[in-house]
């Protein structure tokens, strides 16, 4: 995750924030994503993770900008 970004609407540093999504009897973890034609793991039911997701929050326009984060950049 970058350090600081600027927002992509007014200009002003944005900096890393986490997201908390809360699930029932799930903890809190990295968002991850997936391509659209991605088939689920026949065992796990899980789908096959391309990369996470970072997050940005303005300082000043309080917007939250996603980031796709390719797994080869980490």
């Amino acid at each position: 995750m970058d350090p600081d970004r600027l927002c992509p609407d007014c200009g002003a540093a944005s900096h890393p924030i986490r997201l908390n999504v809360p699930s029932p009897g799930h903890v809190s973890g990295t968002l991850n994503y997936s391509l659209p034609d991605a088939r689920p793991n026949f065992w796990t039911s899980q789908y096959p993770t391309q990369g996470s997701v970072d997050a940005y929050l303005c300082e000043q326009c309080g917007r939250i900008a996603l980031y796709g984060v390719p797994k080869r950049d980490r």
